[in-house]
């Protein structure tokens, strides 16, 4: 009898584990069908990050071209009156130099006082000092191909205080969109 009521027991708890079991396998089902449906949401989410990021890449390019477009109409004017700088040419420009081609958004050409003035030329939307470095060592490596003085000039929207603060010392100069111009001939 002992015997009897142990094995029946033991098949009561035997169904107990075979039907938590199922609803087990039935959980493990609805969680792959759950992980199926994220990753599709995943690659959907993939996708749609991609096209915002060739938007992003497509409204950065496009301010970034006006942004050179708004300093070539704005700089030479403020150099003529700030350095009495007689103009003579103005855009972007390629300057190469020990076999290497170096892209620069505006130069602008000219004359002051007779001397000629080569002013080398970037645009940032929000320049930082690390940008103002890279771009100082470019100048220096190509102003030793130019005759007469090299002036770097900055333009942007905003420049942080350790960026001013590096042109300033550097003695470049900086042009803000609104006209504001920082450093001296």
């Amino acid at each position: 009898n002992e015997l009897a009521e142990a094995q029946a027991r033991t098949e009561a708890r035997l169904n107990e584990l075979a039907e938590a079991q199922a609803r087990t396998e039935v959980r493990l089902n609805e969680l792959a069908e759950a992980q199926a449906r994220t990753e599709v949401r995943l690659n959907e989410l993939a996708e749609a990050q991609a096209r915002t990021d060739k938007s992003i890449g497509a409204l950065t390019e496009a301010l970034g071209a006006n942004l050179e477009d708004l300093a070539i109409d704005i700089v030479p004017e403020l150099l003529e009156k700030h350095w009495h700088m007689k103009i003579s040419s103005s855009g972007p420009e390629e300057i190469k130099t020990n076999g290497h081609v170096y892209p620069f958004d505006f130069v602008i050409r000219g004359h002051v006082k007779g001397q000629p003035v080569t002013v080398l030329g970037e645009a940032k939307s929000n320049l930082t000092e690390k940008e103002v470095v890279r771009f100082l060592k470019i100048v220096d490596r190509v102003k030793k191909g130019i005759k007469g003085k090299v002036k770097a000039l900055f333009f942007g929207f905003r420049a942080l205080s350790a960026a001013r603060e590096k042109i300033e010392r550097s003695g470049a100069a900086m042009v803000f969109s609104r006209g504001v111009m920082i450093g001296k001939f």
